[in-house]
């Protein structure tokens, strides 16, 4: 019968299917269906999920999410910080161009208005994946050109450590010894050290340890002119093989007159000499937003700043804390860097002053040194061997 319907009838075949389903679940019809209430002794019904196995099961959930996302974390945290070791590690070697770049430079140029390569918390190595923001010592980082140096320290148990967040990191000391060792071997260099954050009350043992190990000259104000006038009058010339020193606002650094004020934002204070926009929101955007949106919101940040050391951050921030700096810099390490290299045709060269990256290489440091050629700023003589030699540092 129903062969016979399908070859004539097609609708009909639907029917007498629906009719054949009706018969066969008809003897069934005296069980409960599966969603309703099951049927108990006497004709009573009772409620397939009491108040207490309700509870019960919602305590379990507690438990098991957090294991799971514990689990997740716990498999995919090595991967991502092995992963993107290899990814971000930096095996070239620098050539002496690259080390020495300042001694191209005219010993005329302002130094608010050089390319200058910075280190986003330069120091936080050897530290976990989801704290490491440099694989490189900071002698290695200055070796690859880099004359900007984020430093944060806090003060513990162990004395004054570098830390990021949470985490702590290496001996301060170790830093002090890096940056004196490299101002002792190159004296046609200056370096800016800017304290960003103190943390536990280390101000004081910080500078009374800088003044102890760093003995290359600082910067000091002549007293003539206010702060931020005197780093707008400073040359190249007046600043090699001397450290300029930068702090925080918020702190009292009475008796030592080499410290210069820093702000993430436009002040009212006539003596902050440099600023370092920064917006969370924006930082935090997913990778082709950052590149497309969030450096050239920078890009307009520090030029539309009237004076002084501006800080063109070029590092992302990671919103959930679990993916770390390495992946972040992995995902967008080309973006930034064709970012940087564009600037050189950039109606805005003007404005850009120090540019900070993660994880240091040379490729990055020579992509910032080469904008100074863009500038004009190079010593007309060398002009062409200073391209060359640095240029072979992008490779």
């Amino acid at each position: 019968m129903k062969d016979t319907i399908h070859t004539e009838d097609n609708s009909m075949e639907k029917d007498t299917r629906s009719t054949e389903e009706s018969v066969c679940t008809e003897p069934a019809e005296s069980a409960a269906p599966e969603n309703d209430p099951v049927p108990e002794k006497g004709g009573k019904r009772r409620s397939k999920l009491t108040k207490k196995g309700r509870r019960k099961l919602a305590l379990a959930i507690l438990i098991a999410v957090p294991s799971v996302l514990a689990l997740i974390v716990g498999i995919s945290a090595p991967v991502i910080a092995v992963g993107n070791d290899v990814v971000v590690e930096d095996s070239a070697v620098p050539n002496a161009a690259l080390t020495s770049w300042q001694s191209y430079i005219s010993d005329s140029a302002l130094i608010v208005d050089m390319a200058i390569p910075g280190s986003h918390d330069a120091a936080c190595i050897e530290m976990p994946w989801y704290g490491s923001t440099q694989t490189l010592s900071v002698y290695d980082q200055l070796m690859r050109g880099v004359r900007y140096l984020d430093i944060r320290v806090n003060k513990t148990s162990d004395g004054l450590v570098i830390f990021h967040s949470v985490v702590n990191g290496i001996q301060y000391s170790r830093v002090l010894d890096d940056i004196a060792r490299f101002m002792d071997e190159h004296p046609t260099e200056f370096v800016i050290i800017d304290f960003q954050y103190f943390k536990n009350g280390s101000e004081e043992q910080v500078f009374a340890m800088l003044d102890e190990t760093v003995h290359a000259e600082k910067v000091v104000n002549d007293g003539t002119l206010s702060d931020l006038d005197f780093v707008n009058s400073l040359t190249l010339g007046d600043v090699r093989g001397k450290v300029l020193v930068l702090a925080t606002d918020e702190s009292d650094y009475d008796g030592r007159d080499y410290i210069f004020r820093r702000a993430e934002s436009s002040s009212v204070n006539p003596d902050t000499v440099l600023y370092s926009p920064y917006n969370r929101s924006k930082s935090i955007a997913v990778t082709n937003s950052y590149i497309e949106k969030t450096l050239p919101y920078y890009l307009d940040a520090v030029n539309g700043i009237r004076d002084g050391l501006t800080v063109l951050q070029a590092q992302r921030t990671d919103a959930i804390g679990l993916r770390g700096p390495r992946m972040l810099e992995a995902k967008a390490e080309e973006g930034i860097s064709d970012f940087v290299l564009s600037l050189a045709e950039s109606d805005k060269l003007d404005g850009v002053n120090i540019v900070m990256r993660d994880f240091i290489t040379c490729k990055k440091t020579a992509e910032i040194v080469l904008l100074n050629l863009a500038k004009g700023l190079v010593v007309e003589a060398q002009a062409e061997d200073f391209r060359t030699a640095v240029s072979e540092n992008l490779a």
